[in-house]
């Protein structure tokens, strides 16, 4: 393979592992990255990589896109040719397609099936152990509240074909290759992702109990019949911090027990494969 073939697999990584963003988050530059970007890519795929292009442009500096753009748009020159030497008048037929699909295809289905089995699992769990509490503390004209932890996983397309895309796209196609998938990671911890779910419904009792404690405590203070102001939104607003802080601790945990194998899969279609023929 060619360095072309090479740094876009590691955008391809980069792609996968990147924060959620919006093409309102982007600089003018990563916006004009952007476009150079997919002007280089088959029309056909224009909108379903601007989608996953825009948050790993979001996070990279201006040497980082423009690197990017050039590998994008082949103005980085070959300086790895002696792989693909000996078949540059060589044609890929459909056998070898076939060939290469019929290694890689179950593999990403596996992925596809192991990650939407695992988020399906975070989802019930979180339901199963919920213990539906909320924590309130009101009165004539006055309510303060915590909010409720509300968790955000980030999902898989739950269209195989969608999910698929992007290493169909990255599997060779000028040549039959032997592929080593065995360092892509379909394993769901789901041991870990309930525990983590157990301690964060404990975190939250233990701030709303305390919430609820101190908000009663200072409504009958003399403090707060003689005060122009209300230290109960104080309260309020520090056991919401605290709530955020659980929340996003489980979200961190559960996205570190879902399968993990997407890099390594990309890895294995662009970087690692051994062309045969």
């Amino acid at each position: 393979m060619t360095i072309h073939k090479t740094l876009l697999g590691l955008i391809f990584g980069a792609l996968l592992a990147a924060a959620p963003a919006t093409a309102a988050d982007l600089k003018p530059y990563q916006k004009a990255g952007l476009e150079k970007i997919l002007a280089a890519i088959d029309p056909n795929m224009r909108a379903i990589m601007r989608q996953q292009l825009e948050p790993s442009l979001a996070v990279m500096t201006e040497e980082q896109v423009k690197l990017m753009v050039d590998s994008m748009t082949g103005n980085i020159s070959d300086t790895d040719e002696s792989e693909d030497t000996a078949f540059d008048s060589f044609e890929a037929t459909e056998a070898d397609l076939a060939f290469n699909e019929q290694q890689y295809e179950p593999v990403i289905r596996n992925l596809w099936q192991a990650r939407r089995a695992c988020e399906a699992f975070v989802k019930t769990t979180l339901k199963d152990l919920d213990p539906g509490v909320t924590y309130a503390v009101w009165g004539q004209a006055w309510r303060y509240d915590v909010r409720p932890l509300d968790v955000q996983v980030q999902t898989v397309y739950a269209d195989y074909d969608l999910y698929a895309l992007p290493y169909r796209g990255a599997a060779p196609t000028d040549g039959r290759y032997k592929f080593n998938f065995a360092n892509v990671d379909i394993g769901c911890d789901q041991g870990a992702i309930r525990i983590a779910i157990e301690k964060a419904y404990r975190d939250y009792a233990t701030v709303g109990a305390e919430f609820i404690d101190q908000v009663k405590a200072y409504k009958a203070s003399e403090e707060s019949r003689k005060s122009d102001g209300d230290a109960a939104y104080d309260i309020e607003s520090r056991a919401n911090q605290r709530v955020s802080r659980i929340q996003s601790a489980l979200e961190e945990a559960i996205g570190a027990a879902l399968p993990q194998g997407e890099q390594s899969l990309m890895t294995a279609l662009m970087i690692t494969a051994k062309r045969i023929q």
